[in-house]
């Protein structure tokens, strides 16, 4: 028996290759293109586990890998439910020839039975079976609880198994041939399918009808005790109601995904996804009523759709595929989210952009697979998770490998020279000792550097290679792809980020348009690379003179442009952040490093974007603060600790260390691991001698000669340790320089 490798998953994969728990295809290499669905937060539970049980009332059902919590609203009683004036409801249909009847006229209900108009044949769509009637001899019909397209549905309770609730359903007109095609249908491939996210049939039986004098066949199916989308959304939109939490729309949309990835596992479209189609109970949110789905490539599938949610004529005319049955779900999602309370800004609009791919007019734009658009739509939730409760929701990336490089500006590290000393005065004044030098920002191309990598796709011909046996510096890449042939996109883009490296911007583009021919352009690493040959470019003269901004105003086109393919990874977020810094667009660029720094804190060149942004505004407490956040585990985890010293330090705008500002990077100083871990190191000292520079600049006439005599003492012995270690004769002797010129005067 081979296990389930999905995280919170105790499944196993059966003969047909899916687990026959989760319903999902194992994790094997190659096999899941999306996120890989690891939840971090705590308490997090499977998917479709009851979190809470009751007996009627209100339960809690946790989804979306245990992210998210939905509310439930279920009874226990099937009589609440049962229809009791099937009349009061509007059953609109088309008859056999075409022609509508049963619909609603001058305020009047329609009725539910009496003659088409156009050509005069009777329709009956009352609900045949009543209370107390028995199919099979084995369930009891307690009455009618909705009705859909194609038939009534029935709960009743099963005679052999102690009274369970089971559903009933049944066709609405024998006679309509397209209504007989649909139950055909759906008793076909319900048989079929085992899923926790798919309604399950469980027999199929007959009945005589002595009103109607006929046979009719009934499914006997999972009894669902809980509330349609559809009513969810209408709840929702009440004058009392509560709207939806964002977290929830995409908990829906994520379970939908899970059951549509099943069935075009197996080769099949569901072909009728809409709100009312979709159910929420205590025990998953489940796909009902199959009767559209048919085969993958069947010119003749998709015998019924809904307005609104189908494909365009022409598409149709094409043939349905995997993404129309996608397009319909980013349809389920905007009416689910127009029923929602705003979100996060930065997770909505994420959202927003998937939905935009999933419902793109062209179908090329789309999503690849159901998969694809789960691993995304995780992503986005885990954005508007943290964003929401300010705690870390992270997984792996599948899609970009973390970046090594560290983008901080020179701010994580100690600075390379003691700050200088002016020459020792000739009278008995304070020497003026200039502050450390201002950390600049980094340059475009060192941002384009620092950026994350694309992985290299399973299907590359050179995946094996390319993955474990790349140099990390960007001579020892270009040496071993040196004999590599042209087949490989990803060898092609190795090549343009080491050229990007080697700032040979000539190189890179001509490796780029390499790439563009095996992919044809239209693949998003070529999109993600040309944004960095542009960031790269900036500031250079690319040979078309065009400006800075105009670089990154180009650069961040292209990172937008992903950022609409992939809304739910954080490197176009981090790269637009970026371009939204170098183009003076603080407020924009804050927001961006928010969402990627909440979200996961491994990715650290956030972390010092917003540090630089809080230090414009003078902000040195909310610099160091946020530099404080890289965890531990963290490779750069000394450098940050370093530069939320530094923070301090640093000369802002009319604004240079206030004495509470070296009080605190004194403060900090011993806690830093510095000089190997030893407590006393040339690195130590220097910062020490930084604060003490600083600190006898800020001395003022309201100082009394004590303090100056103590901080004047304290830096000589700091630049005479510095000179100690000195290793250069003439290093040696302009530190004792210095510290000669910082000398407490005496006049013995």
């Amino acid at each position: 028996m081979t296990h389930c490798d999905r995280p919170a998953c105790a499944g196993a994969i059966d003969e047909t290759g899916f687990c026959d728990t989760c319903g999902r295809r194992p994790l094997y290499p190659g096999a899941f293109r999306g996120r890989r669905p690891e939840p971090r937060a705590e308490g997090s539970a499977p998917s479709a586990a009851r979190a809470a049980d009751s007996a009627g009332g209100s339960a809690e059902l946790r989804v979306a890998a245990g992210l998210v919590v939905l509310p439930v609203l279920s009874s226990d009683d099937p009589d609440e439910r049962v229809i009791t004036d099937p009349g009061s409801l509007s059953i609109t249909r088309k008859h056999t020839c075409g022609e509508r009847v049963s619909v609603a006229y001058a305020g009047q209900p329609a009725l539910l039975m009496g003659f088409c108009p156009n050509c005069g044949v009777s329709y009956d769509f009352r609900p045949r079976l009543t209370r107390g009637d028995v199919l099979g001899d084995q369930y009891t019909i307690v009455g009618p609880i909705a009705h859909g397209g194609q038939g009534w549905i029935y709960v009743a309770r099963d005679r052999h198994l102690d009274g369970n609730l089971v559903a009933v359903k049944a066709l609405i007109e024998p006679n309509d041939p397209i209504a007989i095609a649909l139950g055909i249908n759906e008793r076909r491939y319900l048989t079929t399918l085992d899923h926790p996210n798919i309604v399950r049939i469980f027999n199929f039986v007959t009945h005589d009808s002595e009103e109607a004098g006929d046979r009719r066949g009934y499914l006997i199916m999972e009894y669902l005790n809980g509330r349609s989308l559809r009513e969810v959304i209408n709840a929702a939109r009440g004058s009392d109601g509560e709207p939806l939490a964002v977290e929830h729309v995409i908990g829906y949309g994520y379970e939908i995904l899970l059951a549509l990835e099943y069935l075009h596992g197996r080769g099949l479209l569901y072909c009728d996804m809409k709100p009312d189609n979709v159910v929420l109970t205590q025990n998953g949110v489940k796909l009902v009523d199959m009767g559209a789905v048919c085969r993958i490539g069947d010119p003749d599938g998709g015998l019924v759709g809904t307005a609104g949610y189908m494909v365009g004529k022409r598409e149709q005319a094409e043939g349905l595929s995997v993404q129309s049955d996608l397009y319909a779900v980013g349809k389920t999602l905007r009416d689910l989210l127009a029923a929602s309370r705003p979100g996060a800004r930065t997770g909505a609009s994420s959202l927003d952009r998937l939905i935009g791919r999933a419902t793109n007019p062209n179908r090329t734009r789309r999503f690849a697979s159901a998969a694809e658009m789960a691993g995304q739509l995780l992503g986005v939730l885990e954005e508007e998770l943290a964003l929401k409760t300010g705690r870390q929701h992270a997984t792996p990336s599948a899609l970009f490998e973390p970046s090594a490089v560290l983008l901080d500006g020179g701010l994580g590290a100690v600075p390379p020279t003691e700050p200088p000393v002016r020459p020792r005065p000739t009278a008995p004044e304070r020497p003026a000792v200039p502050a450390v030098p201002a950390v600049l920002a980094p340059s475009p191309a060192d941002r384009a550097a620092s950026l994350p990598v694309p992985r290299v796709p399973p299907d590359d011909p050179l995946h094996d290679l390319l993955s474990t046996a790349i140099a990390e510096d960007p001579h020892g890449v270009l040496g071993q792809l040196a004999d590599v042939g042209n087949g490989s996109a990803a060898a092609e883009f190795h090549r343009c980020r080491a050229h990007l490296l080697r700032a040979d911007l000539d190189a890179a583009a001509a490796s780029l348009r390499g790439a563009e021919r095996i992919t044809g352009g239209r693949d998003w690493r070529t999109v993600w690379h040309h944004g960095l040959l542009a960031l790269a470019r900036a500031g250079r003269d690319g040979g078309d003179g065009r400006p800075v901004l105009a670089r990154v105003t180009e650069a961040g086109g292209r990172f937008d442009a992903v950022h609409g393919d992939l809304p739910g990874e954080s490197a176009p977020k981090l790269a637009l952040g970026h371009c939204a810094e170098l183009l003076g667009e603080p407020d924009e660029a804050e927001r961006l490093y928010e969402a990627v720094w909440r979200r996961d804190r491994s990715q650290v060149n956030a972390a010092f974007g917003l540090a630089r942004l809080r230090m414009l505004r003078r902000d040195r407490a909310g610099a160091a603060a946020v530099l404080d956040q890289v965890p531990k585990v963290s490779r750069h985890y000394d450098a940050a600790r370093i530069a939320a010293l530094r923070v301090h330090l640093e000369p802002l705008p009319s604004a240079p260390p206030g004495v509470a500002d070296l009080d605190e990077a004194e403060r900090r100083l011993p806690g830093l691991v510095l000089d190997g871990g030893e407590p006393e190191g040339r690195a130590r000292e220097r910062l020490r001698a930084a604060i003490f520079s600083l600190r006898l600049d800020r001395l003022g006439p309201a100082d009394d000669t004590s303090t100056e005599k103590e901080v004047r003492g304290r830096l000589e012995t700091s630049l005479k340790n510095l000179a100690g270690q000195a290793g250069d004769h003439r290093a040696r002797s302009a530190l004792l320089d210095a510290a000669n010129a910082v000398r407490p005067w005496s006049w013995l």
